[in-house]
């Protein structure tokens, strides 16, 4: 069929209107995306040589790829959208879940090699929750499962994205992720697809030409969107994009697993900061300044590239303030560098070999930071008046350290450090990244060197899959920090990186500082890339720097609670008794349906995610049980073809009441144990 003049006039017209409609909308929604759509249409006017065309042809529109010099639908628009709609249904097929862990199919028979590491105690425990809330999940079923309603859907590529608009009419999801790599074909889906249709009764977020970094930032606000029912995710993918993007939202899954510090794990974690916190000084932020703030000071990591230097260290340790990890002391001792400073963070039994007794003339006499949580045995190492400690991961004291994403010892040292006021950071050992080359992240003596990395597979996949990513192991391709190579980072370095980088810019809106990275590994966002042969040190006078520093941490310090910290408690123990009381109450009721019983636990849920404190412990301790027991559950209800009769529901309803009862009763005791520690 052939087109007038004056009907293409109409369909610009047309085309032109639905763009304008959406950058109306995005430049609402999504103020960042339209400025970077805005600034790609300038360049596009200015002369800029774009690889996609929007052009119609076969009374359809399409996507004309200029490289490759072919379209890329095969069929029209409308056969596309009624194909992906056939794909898609309410079974578990095109599903990815937020429930892959090894617990949910666990027994507790399977836990006997139990020991006695925090870690293990803390699974063994909630291994024995899942098993519980399973006895109870025996529902009978007429067929495979078939999900009642789909809550989340991601679009892996939009293409011309008019598909979208029909997925959205038949699932109505509560949320979606729209992601298009290519910022070039998302503009073109604005001629032709109606974005806001997607947000009349829904939440959307959108990825769009992002880096992978912040791909994974954009997905983890997606996951974390009503967490409540956010357990699994229907999927379409356009097949037009890289693979990894597929491993970037594994990756922004594992990032938020509640496994990974789980209630029982943090329940340890208050129990033991309170006791400590009444027996050693704590460190506070800083606001004000003090002349020491201005020495430099140089973070010694357990990567290859601290070995690397030793010799350098060795001359110039003494024109800084040094401060290493324990996992660092073994590699140390060998050239009897005895840092300032000594930071530890890990409550696990592991963590005592890091500090051997041949070793012990490095840290015996060195200052202390460590996280409120550490070892008990830890502290014995150090001389009790060179103990500084801190909360590594939620605050209980008004004053105390703040809040941060912090994962390792790595970017909790820095964390401190710029909570302090210290302006001139340098950082050595801290690769954060694989080498190609041996399959290596750490030093020799460090307790993880002889995990070697499955080398021969990454160097496959680094040609095999565009230069990006092997999907297999989840390996990341990351900037590197002083060379041009390509560096790969693992799931846990790449978790770390991203810490790094939130922590440096949460300091960068009240504090002047630099920090300098020496290491030979990944690039960090937010530091300056320093190689060694081009520092220009000046020579420091510091007579009596230990002295000066213990008096310096002393003075920022606290000793035990204070009235504030005694307020806080009370008011955390009036929220804790009030949702027990509710769930006391629940847990009496009968005849109740299973909807009576999921509003009831998402009530619970809403109640602690608005609870308002200067800390988040409270909070992220139910709610982490929640993210682990309640998705399951609702994962095995949300199901068209099972019957759940009312002795069931009570009995499921009664265990649920019972462990979380439980979980507060534990929480309680412990708090007002820290009241009287307090008095």
């Amino acid at each position: 069929m052939n087109y007038t003049q004056e009907q293409l006039e109409t369909l610009n017209k047309a085309l032109s209107a639905v763009y304008e409609d959406n950058m109306s909308f995005l430049e609402v929604f999504d103020k960042p995306l339209y400025e970077r759509i805005k600034s790609l249409s300038t360049d596009i006017n200015m002369g800029f040589k774009i690889r996609y065309d929007l052009e119609f042809t076969n009374n359809s529109f399409n996507i004309f790829d200029n490289e490759n010099g072919k379209f890329i639908y095969t069929k029209t628009l409308e056969d596309y959208s009624s194909e992906v709609l056939e794909t898609l249904d309410f079974s578990e097929k095109g599903t990815m879940f937020n429930l892959a862990n090894g617990a949910y199919r666990s027994k507790e028979e399977d836990m006997r090699h139990f020991n006695d590491d925090i870690q293990t105690k803390s699974y063994y425990k909630i291994l024995k929750d899942i098993n519980q809330i399973k006895s109870k999940l025996s529902f009978s079923s007429s067929g495979p499962k078939e999900f009642k309603s789909i809550n989340s859907m991601v679009f892996f590529g939009t293409l011309l994205g008019k598909h979208i608009v029909s997925v959205n009419e038949k699932f109505k999801c509560k949320s979606y992720l729209v992601l298009e790599p290519s910022l070039e074909i998302f503009r073109l889906s604005l001629f032709v697809t109606e974005y806001k249709l997607l947000v009349q009764n829904s939440h959307a977020y959108f990825s769009v030409g992002l880096s992978d970094k912040d791909m994974i930032q954009k997905m983890e606000k997606f996951i974390l969107h009503d967490s409540f029912e956010n357990y699994s995710y229907k999927y379409y993918s356009t097949s037009f994009h890289k693979q990894n993007v597929f491993n970037n939202f594994t990756f922004a899954l594992q990032n938020l697993s509640p496994f990974s510090y789980d209630h029982y794990r943090q329940l340890y974690y208050s129990k033991e900061s309170f006791k400590n916190i009444a027996k050693y000084s704590s460190l506070n932020m800083v606001i004000e300044k003090y002349k020491i703030q201005k020495l430099p000071v140089l973070i010694l990591s357990p990567g290859p590239s601290l070995r690397k230097n030793f010799k350098w260290l060795k001359k110039n340790k003494d024109n800084f303030i040094t401060i290493a990890f324990g996992a660092a002391i073994k590699a140390l001792s060998e050239v009897n560098i005895k840092p300032d400073i000594v930071t530890n963070v890990d409550a696990s039994t592991i963590i005592l070999n890091q500090f051997p007794k041949e070793s012990k003339d490095i840290y015996s006499n060195s200052l202390a930071f460590l996280a409120s949580d550490t070892h008990k045995k830890v502290f014995d190492l150090f001389k009790k008046k060179n103990v500084f400690i801190f909360e590594a991961n939620f605050k209980i004291l008004k004053n105390g350290i703040e809040e941060s994403p912090a994962l390792s010892v790595g970017d909790n040292t820095l964390h401190i450090l710029l909570s302090l006021g210290f302006e001139e950071i340098y950082m050595l050992g801290t690769d954060l990244s694989i080498d190609v080359d041996t399959g290596a992240s750490y030093d020799k003596t460090h307790v993880m060197s002889s995990s070697v990395h499955n080398v021969h597979h990454l160097k496959k996949n680094i040609k095999r899959i565009s230069n990006d990513v092997d999907v297999k192991n989840n390996y990341l391709k990351v900037k590197s920090n002083l060379s041009n190579k390509d560096l790969y980072a693992n799931q846990f370095f790449s978790k770390i990186i991203s810490s790094y980088s939130i922590i440096i810019d949460m300091h960068k809106n009240d504090k002047k500082f630099k920090i300098y990275n020496l290491s030979d590994g990944a690039f960090i966002p937010g530091t300056t890339p320093l190689k060694i042969k081009d520092m220009k040190l000046e020579k420091i006078e510091m007579k009596n720097k230990d002295l000066i520093l213990k008096k310096f941490l002393k003075k920022i310090s606290q000793d035990n609670f204070t009235e504030k910290e005694n307020e806080y408690l009370k008011e955390e123990i009036k929220f804790i008794k009030s949702l027990h009381k509710k769930i006391n109450s629940f847990k009496k009721t009968t005849h109740i349906e299973y909807m009576d019983f999921f509003d009831f636990r998402k009530e619970i849920a809403i109640l602690i995610s608005k609870h308002k404190s200067y800390s988040q412990l409270t909070g992220t301790i139910f709610l982490t049980y929640i993210k682990i027991i309640d998705n399951y559950i609702n994962y095995v209800c949300n199901d068209s073809n099972i019957e759940i009769r009312e002795e069931q529901l009570n009995d499921l309803k009664e265990t649920w009441c019972n462990q979380f009862s439980s979980l507060i009763k534990d929480y309680l005791k412990i708090i007002k144990k820290g009241q009287l520690r307090n008095k």
